[in-house]
This record gives structure tokens, C-alpha cells and sequence, in this order.
């Protein structure tokens, strides 16, 4: 940690340049940061809402909650797990913390988060009338929770797709199937019925499920909020990944030059 805070400046213009490059050379530019999600949240809502028949209400605000929190999700670790492969020139050529290029994507992909949620909070001040302060409070605990959650997985899975390029294929298959599984498009309560208390429980062991539920409790307030013991779950489950994941990493990554 104390290496990667010396190249705390090289950070920022990776992060800078990340942000910069992805969205070259396209007519609306920065501006695809909202318009993606707001794409799929008109999808979703016209195929869940209005053909499936999805009785929530505010359901617009419901899907928007857990879509962009899990498009976070899915940028970072299907980006990030090219991270290494994508930079194998300057990796062969200049020596810095290796660690730089995930966390360089994982936090590219926290600012176009950043900048989401802000028009999240807006509809749903919008809708509601107002946001709970418990809940102002709890957004910056839940960010950092999925960062951690994702730094792990990324950091995972950018070592081994250095070894195995496959694994940027897989992992594009993975978030799918994830995203289907974390209760995106559909509520909690209804997951709940339909399974029973105890594979209800086995459903839970999924983390994302806890941190959508978290961010929904925020801003559409309609949520089936997690028990105690599923969030200290979520919060055990994602520091231990975290570092897991890191350890892995920086005993992996020391033959990366060569391999590359």
C-alpha cells in the first residue's frame, strides 16, 4: 500500500487517461456514461414492467437503483480483468506497481458511478420528495463495501487472464449470469416467495445481492432490506476478498513480464 500511495500521481493520470480514452472519438462522449444505463433501465422496464407485468411501484426508480450500482459491477471486473493484457507494452518497458492498472479501472468505473448516482438522487428526490438521512449516511459505507468486493475480484482475475486469455471471454458470460442472479429487474420479496426461507438464504450468499438491496433501501425505499447477519456476511465476505484477492496478485504478478 505504502508503494502504490508513492505513485499516487501516476494513479490519477491513468485514472485520468482511462476516462478520457474510453470515450474518444464517440458523438456524445461523456455523456455515455448515463446514457447506457438509461438505455437498459427503458429496456428493462418495457420488458418487466409492461410485458412481464412486474408490480412494483415507482418501478422505473426500482430498476435504476440496482442497475447502475451493478453496471459499476460489471465495467470494473469485465474491463479489469483485460487490465494487464491491454498494457503489456508499458508493463515490459517501465517498473511500477503492478496493482496500478486494476485499480486504475475499478476507479475509472467509481467516478462514471459517481456521476450516476447524482441523477439517481435527483429522481429520486423527485419521486419520493426526499432521500432518508440515515440512508445519505450509509451510501458512502456501501460504495466502499463494492469496491473492495470488485477490487478483489478484478485483481483475481487480470493476473489469471495473463496466464489464460480466456478468461476475458468467461468473465463477459459470468456478469451476465450474475446480473440475472442479483436481483436486478426483480424484487427481493418475490425471490423470497417463490424460493422459501431456506433457499432464500442460499440466494443471499450472492454479496451483490446485499449491496443492491442496500442501495434500493436508499433511494426507492420499497426494498426488502437485508438482516444484520446477511450485510456482516457481505461485509466479512468482501474484505476477505479483497485481500485475497491482492495477496494472490502480488505473488502471481512477479513473472508477468516474462509471460507477456
Amino acid at each position: 500500500m505504502k508503494e502504490i500511495l508513492q505513485y499516487k500521481e501516476l494513479l490519477y493520470f491513468l485514472v485520468h487517461k482511462e476516462l478520457r480514452v474510453r470515450y474518444r472519438n464517440t458523438f456524445f462522449g461523456y455523456f455515455w456514461t448515463l446514457l447506457e444505463p438509461l438505455g437498459l433501465m427503458l429496456i428493462f422496464t418495457l420488458v418487466f414492467s409492461i410485458i412481464a407485468r412486474v408490480t412494483i411501484d415507482n418501478y422505473t426508480l426500482f430498476l435504476v437503483t440496482g442497475l447502475i450500482p451493478f453496471m459499476y459491477t460489471q465495467h470494473a471486473v469485465s474491463r479489469g480483468a483485460k487490465s494487464l493484457t491491454s498494457n503489456s507494452s508499458l508493463i515490459k518497458k517501465v517498473y511500477f506497481p503492478r496493482e496500478l492498472f486494476p485499480i486504475t479501472i475499478t476507479f475509472s468505473s467509481l467516478v462514471n458511478l459517481l456521476i450516476s448516482l447524482i441523477l439517481v438522487a435527483a429522481y429520486s428526490l423527485y419521486v419520493n420528495g426526499s432521500i432518508p438521512l440515515m440512508g445519505l449516511a450509509v451510501l458512502p459505507l456501501v460504495i466502499l463495501l463494492q469496491t473492495m468486493l470488485l477490487l478483489g475480484i478484478v485483481f483475481f482475475f487480470s493476473c489469471i487472464n495473463v496466464y489464460f486469455r480466456d478468461i476475458e471471454f468467461i468473465v463477459g458470460l459470468l456478469m451476465r449470469g450474475w446480473m440475472y442472479m442479483s436481483a436486478v429487474m426483480y424484487p427481493l420479496i418475490q425471490v423470497k416467495e417463490q424460493l422459501g426461507e431456506s433457499y432464500f438464504m442460499i440466494f443471499q450468499i450472492n454479496p451483490m445481492v446485499t449491496i443492491l438491496s442496500i442501495y434500493r433501501w436508499i433511494f426507492h425505499g420499497g426494498e426488502l432490506l437485508p438482516t444484520f447477519g446477511m450485510i456482516a456476511y457481505t461485509v466479512v465476505f468482501s474484505i476477505v476478498i479483497f485481500f485475497v484477492g491482492w495477496r494472490f496478485f502480488r505473488v502471481m504478478s512477479r513473472k508477468i513480464g516474462e509471460v507477456m
